[in-house]
């Protein structure tokens, strides 16, 4: 178990839910019901994301946790983007399982690769800032 500050944890916790909803307004433009997925995004999937990305970063060794938040991010990102997807457009018409990953992973690759460069670098200063504080 890793001893981290409880405020850098809520730091990153909060850019984390930040950059998500960043990321789901960057993602709304591909759907047709952007209200109903901000909405999703701001009560249901952010707080989600905000709470696991603070128990990684509470209680993983900080030599894995930068690449476990990344991995979370980009498969949960994706999933809820898919799940949009999926009740927004592919229910009302005829994809395939195949389709709906394909088209979801076409539609979502460049948001969320700018999503992860911004937390990445927000994510690299609140950790400096942490390193000089301590020092």
């Amino acid at each position: 178990m890793k001893k981290l500050n409880l405020k850098i944890a809520l730091k990153i916790c909060f850019t984390s839910f930040v950059i998500g909803l960043f990321y789901g307004i960057l993602s709304c433009f591909t759907l047709p019901n952007n209200f109903e997925l901000i909405w999703n995004c701001l009560f249901l999937y952010l707080p989600l994301q905000s709470i696991i990305i603070f128990l990684i970063e509470k209680f993983i060794s900080s030599k894995v946790n930068l690449y476990l938040t990344n991995f979370f991010l980009i498969c949960y990102w994706f999933l809820i983007y898919k799940v949009e997807f999926t009740q927004q457009v592919a229910n009302w018409s005829t994809f395939s399982k195949y389709e709906i990953i394909k088209v979801t992973l076409v539609d979502t690759f460049l948001s969320i690769l700018i999503s992860l460069i911004i937390f990445n670098f927000a994510y690299s200063k609140i950790k400096k800032q942490n390193k000089f504080k301590n020092n």
